[in-house]
């Protein structure tokens, strides 16, 4: 349960938390985002002088069935670091740096608010922006709906039938909260994998990265909170890889973290590079591919031939846009090998035979289970990732990215 005044990890996000007040079951949080000296971020005040900032705090207020999304920080040392920075008085000098928003009520009825909202939403869902970005899209419109502005986009107590400039913001992310639910959740990872632990199969996320991150493995699974301020984000592999428990992630062998965090660190720069710096075509439709292979590990019943299949449906549209990059047709065909061997001859890039063998499958295979076991979509799975990394690798005039780096 949230106490008021006690600090907060945010499983999900990573970011420090403040819970600053509880009621009519309703929490209202202090988020700190620290921002990393990789990856700056400049606001220009009225004098026109542009000023680096080093965190951004928001206020928000939200149900209290989503608090297990917060965990507790325990750590004393961490606990005075945050309570300088969240509790900390502005300087006189500071309140005309940025331009504040003045408190006006606003004379809107709940009818009209809703009336509004339902236009946008309508109009939002034909453009096909997604569920979990609409509450910020809506900020940018509703303004014109209601003839208001001047309103900041979060914080403030959304009361109802009491619109102002303080929680009109506040009122439409609770309006989306009503209506969507949980699919307000949006997952802003980049991607994901399958790992194998003491013969079990876990799903580890690659976190969105602003600048460069340490990752280590601390089999406690402690959440480490720093965001990057004055170097590297650390993040603990060990505590973001789905359902690892303590217990388990004590089991493992220096051997074994090591070869996690290698296999992991390397397919997580493969993904950057990738989706950020290869500027190869049909990404989504190649990454869809990637993600049904995964899911398929983890359904109800188990679709191991489901899986591998669409590893190789992976492998074969990367390879074809390769060969779609260079100018070049490819041709309809499932056969890795021959494709590689026309990315070859364009480019030079080698594929080492074996990790194509370990995807090969035939169409068979989606529609018998018994065809192929875990161990052998497993196998393909990782093949698949490391089909990307050597491609990545080889690929000529692609900025690489190494920001990720991982310790034992």
């Amino acid at each position: 349960m949230l106490e008021v005044g006690k600090y907060y990890s945010g499983v999900v996000e990573g970011n420090s938390y403040k819970c600053l007040g509880i009621q009519n079951n309703k929490v209202t949080m202090r988020v700190l985002m620290e921002i990393s000296q990789q990856a700056p971020f400049y606001v220009k005040r009225k004098d026109g002088v542009s000023e680096r900032f080093q965190n951004l705090g928001v206020t928000f207020t939200q149900d209290l069935a989503y608090q297990d999304q917060y965990k507790l920080i325990t750590d004393e040392k961490e606990i005075s670091r945050l309570s300088e920075i969240f509790d900390k008085k502005p300087d006189e000098s500071e309140k005309n740096k940025m331009p504040t928003v003045p408190l006006v009520k606003y004379e809107i009825t709940c009818q009209q608010f809703n009336s509004a909202m339902e236009a946008i939403d309508t109009e939002l869902q034909a453009e096909k922006i997604a569920i979990a970005n609409r509450s910020i899209q809506a900020t940018l419109l509703i303004g014109e709906k209601l003839k208001v502005d001047g309103f900041q986009i979060t914080g403030g107590d959304p009361t109802p039938e009491y619109f102002t400039s303080h929680n009109l913001g506040a009122h439409i992310h609770q309006w989306y909260d009503v209506k969507y639910g949980d699919k307000m959740k949006k997952d802003f990872r980049i991607g994901r994998m399958v790992v194998v632990i003491k013969g079990e199969l876990f799903e580890v996320g690659f976190p969105l990265l602003f600048g460069r991150a340490n990752f280590i493995c601390d089999p406690t699974l402690r959440k480490y909170p720093s965001m990057g301020v004055n170097g590297p984000v650390t993040i603990n592999l060990l505590a973001i890889i789905d359902g690892l428990t303590s217990a388990l992630a004590a089991k493992l062998t220096d051997t074994e973290l090591k070869e996690l965090a290698t296999l992991y660190g390397s397919t997580y720069n493969a993904m950057i590079n990738y989706v950020d710096n290869s500027g190869l075509p049909s990404q989504k439709e190649i990454l869809t591919d990637m993600e049904t292979a995964i899911d398929s590990f983890f359904y109800t019943h188990e679709q191991f031939g489901q899986s591998k299949w669409h590893s190789l449906q992976f492998a074969e549209k990367l390879l074809k846009s390769i060969i779609e990059s260079y100018g070049k047709t490819y041709p309809f065909t499932h056969k890795l090998k021959e494709l590689t061997n026309i990315i070859n001859t364009i480019s030079g890039i080698k594929i080492d035979d074996k990790i194509l063998s370990e995807i090969e499958c035939k169409p068979e295979v989606r529609y018998n289970a018994d065809l192929v076991s875990a161990e052998d979509a497993i196998k393909a799975h990782h093949a698949a990732l490391a089909l990307l990394r050597s491609v990545l690798d080889q690929l000529p005039n692609t900025r690489k990215f190494s920001g990720v780096k991982t310790n034992t």
